[in-house]
């Protein structure tokens, strides 16, 4: 999950422009939102849920079936993620076969 923290991470960095408020900018990988995250992409049920924790009241939800971008991974104010990926069947409407959840706090 390292690397997952290390891709955002770089993203930020490479694909972005930055002001100097996020020159130390750094996500902390979180279980209980990956946790959550895994839950709703073990449904394969392509759709947001409202997602709080024991920590976060305050949740951005990323879900992807291909590359997807959204302004929690980007926005300065975010320093929590946890993610889940699960291998769905492929059918007409979900053709991609892998959903990958992630959760952003706050957000």
């Amino acid at each position: 999950m390292n690397e997952w923290v290390n891709e955002h991470n770089h993203y930020n960095f490479d694909n972005n422009t930055c002001t100097t408020s996020c020159g130390n900018y750094v996500q902390i990988w979180d279980n209980e939102l990956a946790l959550k995250a895994a839950a709703l992409s073990k449904t394969c049920n392509f759709r947001f849920s409202n997602v709080t924790t024991k920590k976060f009241k305050d949740v951005g939800q990323n879900i992807a079936a291909y590359a997807s971008v959204e302004m929690y991974i980007v926005w300065h104010g975010t320093t929590h993620i946890g993610c889940g990926v699960t291998y769905c069947r492929k059918t007409r409407r979900f053709p991609y076969g892998v959903f990958v959840v992630c959760n952003y706090a706050p957000g």
